[in-house]
């Protein structure tokens, strides 16, 4: 009789369905978006936009903010799908009310650059703001150009130097560069070139282009270095095949006066107007130094 009723319950247990609780459910259902996000997100980092929004999309409507954000960049962009700003806000949003620094920056950065809102510096300070506070290097960056220009917020230089010097701390290039300016221009503290190379420097192993046009701006004058020309043209040209339109210029300088260089008005004027294609505005005092070199040609700054 005992192993009958073994038996019965050894078959029933073999045909009653297994059902997992809802907690259960739910940690399934995290590792399949999550599975998804992974996917999506190295079709994106290979640019391969058309394969990655439909994952995106899949897993950013399960909730993930991680494929929310990236959502929110293609629409932003017209990364595999139209550009569409309504779009890209509503997913940055969505990912935003969940705290993530990424989108909270991408908002801070729509706002503060008028990208499918009407521009508003003292709603792009809220959620870099936001950003910010969770330790987000790239948010504490652009919170600390907000205080050091003004946007947004009254003008603070030492909030300028808290907010870069935290994210520098963390590697963060752009707050090398803007620390090491910082330094060098004497905002905010005592002006130390020396200080300010050492942040130039870190910036420049990072392939930073106005940190590399800045040493040799360094040079060029002899602040904080030993004035040395033939360093300030490496530099300078390192800088340059970045596109960059100072180094561009400041290399031009130097083949005018034959600085650092044998002297070649040919390759200046080339320089110059380089420069001024990508953006560079002469101040009034370089302006006649432009017009010797390139005659009647007019200085346009796009």
């Amino acid at each position: 009789m005992k192993r009958l009723f073994l038996a019965a319950l050894c078959m029933a247990l073999a045909i009653t369905p297994i059902h997992m609780t809802r907690a259960e459910e739910a940690v399934e259902t995290t590792k399949e978006t999550t599975s998804i996000t992974d996917q999506a997100v190295a079709l994106y980092d290979a640019e391969d936009y058309d394969n990655a929004v439909p994952l995106l999309q899949e897993a950013a409507d399960q909730g993930d903010p991680v494929a929310q954000n990236k959502l929110g960049n293609c629409y932003i962009s017209g990364w595999g799908v139209e550009q569409d700003y309504e779009e890209g806000l509503k997913w940055y949003h969505l990912a935003a009310d969940q705290g993530y620094p990424n989108s909270l920056t991408n908002l801070g950065y729509c706002y503060y650059y008028g990208d499918g809102v009407q521009q508003d510096y003292e709603e792009a300070v809220k959620y870099f703001q936001l950003a910010a506070d969770q330790g987000f290097a790239e948010a504490q960056d652009h919170l600390g150009l907000c205080y050091d220009y003004g946007y947004g917020v009254d003008q603070d230089y030492e909030k300028a130097l808290k907010y870069y010097q935290l994210a520098a701390d963390q590697g963060f290039v752009d707050a090398q560069y803007n620390l090491g300016s910082m330094y060098y221009h004497g905002l905010g503290v005592e002006q130390d070139y020396q200080k300010a190379m050492e942040l130039y420097r870190l910036a420049a192993d990072q392939g930073d282009a106005l940190a590399i046009n800045d040493i040799g701006w360094a040079y060029y004058k002899g602040e904080g270095v030993e004035q040395d020309y033939d360093l300030a043209v490496k530099y300078f040209k390192e800088a340059a095949q970045h596109e960059n339109r100072y180094a561009l210029f400041n290399l031009g300088m130097c083949y005018q006066d034959g600085t650092g260089v044998e002297k070649d008005i040919e390759k200046a004027a080339e320089l110059y107007q380089r420069a001024l294609d990508y953006g560079y505005e002469p101040t009034e005092e370089e302006k006649p130094r432009v017009e010797e070199v390139l005659g009647n040609t007019p200085l346009a700054n796009p």
